[in-house]
């Protein structure tokens, strides 16, 4: 019934989630050159070939999917693989880093009308969901054109969790076209059991897998340049209302470190300008090509795809998202690149991820900005310490759990079934 009323209730706001688009559109958070794709619409020809397609929500997802794509590749040579993402950002940067074999369309929004069109046209042989992509109508059209689908990555926060109780047979009826789901961690098999899915196993999460983020070797060392022997620290991935705490933080390290510099990257690089009207501090600002300058207390990195850099850059990094409600953001990327981390009280997005890089001691919690500020001055000041600590983070990421080989040891089988 619920899943019933869902299909008629988007099928009749189908206008109003045009309009929505294309205020999105106007705003610069849409593809104008490849808007139809939001509406099913295909913009390349569907390869003759087995075809895999990978659905990925943000950049986050798309980047951990990149070593599934290695794997599926080295198994099935034959195959093409098909990203999908909803986001300009998260295009931009698959366009940048996805392998020839592999090519990027944006994911139709969740209508019976645009899911329908997009899988009659792809009609994927395989399809693999990272996290916590769930969209109804996508699901019910996919798992009728016969497509092996797996839910990879799985994730269940305890606030969804707790929202899905509520709805256990809506949950059950759209997920129930999973032939497998891996969950990223015990606690998240947990919940997808208790929510009545069968099919779930703890695999460990695909961001493990995941290659370290590229850099611009010229670009590092032209920074590294400027900023000279300036101590500095990185907020990443910040959201609104972030920027003013990172202010206060700034303040009050350089109470004690009058040369630090602080950099921010905010999670939506159109942001840029409003978060420069707001600070009250000597800014420069990468988008309009501001170098650092010895005025310089913050660097607003308001560009795309260039955490890599930032992080190599940064040996102290602060997790944006910890301290808005959003439940954060990837701390293996930085992990990766042997950075010391530091994060607020709002992790449930990679609660299990976080916990283990505290019990590794390869980050600290902090519960508010006095907090935070003498967190980062410890690390400063402390090289003994901020050195533990990095070391801690790379042996941590550098593990590996091996999630891309299951999901492709189980995609062989299903061939081989079929076979």
């Amino acid at each position: 019934m619920l899943f019933q009323l869902y299909a008629f209730l988007t099928w009749i706001a189908s206008p109003l989630i045009t309009l929505w688009l294309k205020h999105r559109l106007r705003k610069g958070k849409e593809d104008a050159a490849r808007f139809a794709e939001r509406f099913g619409y295909p913009s390349l020809p569907r390869p003759d070939a087995l075809l895999v397609w990978i659905h990925a929500a943000s950049v986050g997802e798309a980047n951990s999917a990149l070593a599934l794509i290695s794997a599926i590749r080295a198994a099935l040579p034959e195959s093409r693989v098909m990203v999908t993402t909803g986001t300009v950002t998260s295009a931009s940067i698959m366009v940048q880093r996805l392998p020839d074999s592999a090519f990027h369309q944006y994911v139709p929004i969740d209508t019976p009308q645009a899911t329908q069109r997009f899988i009659a046209y792809w009609q994927p042989d395989i399809a693999i969901f990272v996290e916590s992509e769930l969209w109804p109508n996508l699901l019910k059209a996919t798992r009728a054109c016969g497509a092996v689908m797996l839910l990879v990555n799985a994730r269940m926060s305890a606030r969804s969790y707790r929202r899905w109780k509520y709805a256990k047979p809506f949950f059950h009826e759209i997920t129930k076209g999973f032939d497998a789901i891996y969950a990223s961690s015990k606690q998240d098999e947990m919940r997808f059991q208790q929510l009545g899915c069968g099919a779930v196993s703890y695999a460990g999460n695909l961001k493990f897998d995941a290659t370290p983020l590229d850099v611009d070797a010229q670009q590092l060392q032209a920074l590294q340049h400027l900023i000279g022997a300036r101590p500095v620290w990185l907020a990443a991935s910040t959201h609104e209302g972030e920027e003013l705490q990172i202010l206060s933080v700034h303040h009050k390290i350089a109470a004690q470190i009058p040369d630090v510099l602080t950099i921010i990257i905010p999670r939506h690089a159109h942001r840029g300008n409003a978060i420069a009207a707001q600070l009250e501090a000597t800014i420069s600002q990468r988008s309009k090509q501001e170098t650092i300058i010895a005025a310089t207390q913050i660097y607003l990195a308001d560009t795309m795809n260039e955490l890599g850099l930032f992080y190599r850059l940064c040996d102290v990094v602060w997790i944006g998202g910890t301290f808005a409600p959003v439940g954060g953001h990837n701390p293996i990327e930085p992990a990766q690149l042997g950075c010391a981390l530091v994060a607020g009280p709002s992790r449930y997005n990679f609660e299990s991820i976080m916990q283990s890089l505290m019990d590794a001691r390869a980050m600290v919690s902090v519960a508010d900005s006095d907090d935070w500020a003498a967190q980062v001055i410890r690390l400063l000041q402390q090289p003994d310490t901020r050195d533990a600590m990095k070391q801690s983070a790379l042996a941590l990421a550098g593990k590996g759990q091996g999630v891309a080989d299951n999901v492709v040891a189980f995609i062989e089988s299903t061939q081989a079934m079929r076979h």
